[in-house]
């Protein structure tokens, strides 16, 4: 009889959680449709104890795009970083640092993001710095350089799970070893400083990317406990594709051995996505609700970091479109939508700290300002992430 009760009162509490999180949707749909100042009425404490960060690639193919020449490209890179910490006032950055892009068979060539970190690193700004080494944020993914791939004696298989006895590991431990040295001794102190959240792989267990790799719990450990060993004081990000694999993030906590409060578990939040945005029904929900058997839900989430004293943020929020879904980054009335996903849902507003949401694709709506190519809708976005940020 014990059994049957316990059984019971467990799933009373995930239906529970499942009609609050379908409730919130609902709200977020009916109240995406307000005005930015309606908007603000309604959802002021909410907004109040958020900050607009972002994460930005000068890979990004808009800057190529927009370009004529390298310069050029240069040229509009740095003029979006500096309109998004004067005008839009974010100082939450997330950067990225692509194996491909510095390392030429034997040392570290920085001179890709030279002048642009070290525009950067000279701000009033918190940086969280996505090393690696083998996937990084942005398509594709995984970032091994050419003269390494061409040079091993066996590629590791399509969606495989990546250990220590991989050769390609091997390389990417030495490499690691290489980029953790030359940032801790070509950035000053201070500008050391600047770095708040350091990150490991990206989404190291979603099997996203041009060779769909993840990792080994045990190998992830290993690569994150070599950064700390360098950023021994830093926050560390594990992010997860919606809730999908935020129960083995909480996993690897574990197995790093490094306390819970150092840690930080981040939604990439994607609302709208080839498939499920095509589908009649599908397209009202989001990946809060369409999410991997037995993923951990929003609330218990919340509860947990409130318990281990862990932070979450949404550290991707879909602001660009993804193929022919062209609306993210298109419309205001979506962007509040994800917002209050992010305030009701996702994000612990409880604690004593603004709670980050980084909004992912910064750069295609920024160079389309700086060009005054923007549209109305994307005016209005940018005015909304410059007013929550003031």
């Amino acid at each position: 009889m014990h059994f049957f009760y316990k059984n019971a009162n467990i799933c009373y509490i995930q239906l529970e959680a499942m009609l609050s999180n379908l409730y919130n949707l609902y709200l977020a749909h009916k109240h995406s449709k307000l005005t930015n100042s309606e908007f603000f009425k309604i959802y002021n404490e909410g907004l109040s104890k958020i900050t607009i960060g972002c994460s930005f690639n000068p890979e990004h193919w808009v800057f190529d795009a927009v370009s004529k020449s390298e310069q050029d490209k240069e040229n509009i890179t740095l003029e979006c970083a500096k309109f998004i910490i004067e005008e839009l006032k974010i100082t939450n950055i997330r950067l990225s640092i692509r194996w491909s892009k510095v390392y030429d068979g034997k040392k570290i060539n920085f001179s890709y993001y030279e002048k642009l970190f070290k525009y950067f690193f000279g701000q009033n700004i918190d940086i969280c710095l996505n090393l690696g080494p083998i996937k990084t944020m942005r398509w594709p993914e995984e970032q091994v350089p050419s003269i390494v791939l061409d040079n091993l004696e066996n590629i590791p298989a399509h969606k495989k799970v990546l250990t220590s006895q991989d050769e390609l590991v091997s390389k990417s431990k030495e490499y690691l070893i290489l980029l953790l040295e030359f940032v801790s001794k070509h950035f000053t102190h201070e500008e050391l400083e600047k770095i708040s959240i350091v990150q490991a792989n990206n989404e190291c267990f979603n099997k996203f990317g041009e060779h769909g790799w993840i990792f080994s719990p045990i190998l992830e450990s290993e690569y994150i406990n070599t950064i700390r060993a360098y950023f021994p004081d830093k926050k560390i990000l594990l992010n997860s594709s919606g809730r999908n694999d935020m129960q083995r993030n909480l996993n690897l906590i574990e197995k790093t051995k490094i306390p819970s409060n150092k840690f930080i578990l981040g939604y990439n939040y994607y609302y709208k996505v080839p498939g499920q945005a095509d589908n009649f029904v599908l397209k009202y929900l989001d990946n809060l609700i369409l999410a991997m058997p037995l993923s951990i839900g929003t609330a218990k989430l919340i509860k947990l970091g409130q318990n281990q004293n862990f932070d979450i943020e949404v550290s991707e929020l879909q602001g660009e479109p993804w193929m022919h879904i062209k609306s993210p980054g298109n419309s205001v009335s979506e962007f509040r939508f994800a917002l209050i996903r992010s305030i009701n849902s996702m994000l612990n507003l409880n604690n004593n700290e603004s709670s980050i949401i980084r909004y992912w694709g910064i750069e295609d709506i920024v160079s389309k300002k700086m060009l005054k190519q923007e549209t109305g809708e994307q005016s209005k976005i940018l005015e909304l992430i410059s007013s929550i940020n003031q």
